[in-house]
């Protein structure tokens, strides 16, 4: 090789962001090394059940604070008994306040809305001083919880890839067909609300009149 081609060629130099990488891997080898040794001394199966027992507390703490889990407690309470499509649009209401601009932007916004109020609550489980905790109530509603979990992530699901379907075209209020309301009679006597036409289960529903 002759010495011109010597000098042509260059060589390669570390970037100053390479040996940061570098040294930032070396930091966390040597601070995380006493956990990495004990870790290893573990038997395996033990291990197993370690990373099992991490994952399922993981989900326990911070699946509350998901959408769809607010969305679950509000099929639950408002309309475990109810036949499948009444849950439907329990729901469908939730996401149509949370695209309305006179609501809440978020789901678990929409179904606390009105806590401040105290009694006043817009979802009345929120505010009527006992558990939110479904799991807490008598073995014999656990089945319902667990479809109410469920629906609630599977119309999550749906509803973020949009394509929820919605049964109630578009309705903001609903109440019990049992339960008597001044309020929903006064509004629909003076012509804000109006009645969806359809069944749904044990609810009526409205929406703003056009």
């Amino acid at each position: 090789m002759t010495s011109a081609s010597r000098r042509g060629r260059r060589k390669p130099t570390t970037s100053s962001k390479t040996m940061r990488t570098r040294l930032l891997h070396s930091v966390w080898r040597v601070v995380t090394w006493p956990i990495r040794t004990l870790w290893y001394m573990v038997p395996l199966r033990y291990r197993r059940i370690g990373i099992g027992v991490s994952i399922i507390a993981a989900v326990a703490i911070f699946e509350p604070f998901t959408p769809a889990h607010t969305l679950s407690l509000a099929l639950y309470y408002e309309a475990r008994d109810e036949p499948w499509i009444g849950r439907r649009a329990v729901a469908a209401t939730i996401f149509n306040r949370r695209d309305d601009r006179r609501f809440p932007n978020t789901v678990a916004e929409v179904v606390n809305d009105g806590r401040e109020r105290g009694r006043l609550c817009d979802f009345s489980f929120m505010c009527d001083g006992k558990s939110d905790l479904p799991w807490v109530h008598h073995y014999s509603k656990w089945g319902a919880w667990l479809r109410s979990r469920f629906e609630g992530y599977v119309y999550s699901g749906f509803d973020a890839l949009g394509i929820y379907p919605d049964p109630t075209g578009g309705a903001l209020f609903y109440k019990r067909t049992d339960a008597r309301s001044p309020y929903f009679t006064e509004k629909i006597r003076l012509g804000e609300f109006e009645r969806v036409s359809g069944s749904f289960g044990a609810h009526e529903f409205f929406l703003y009149r056009k």
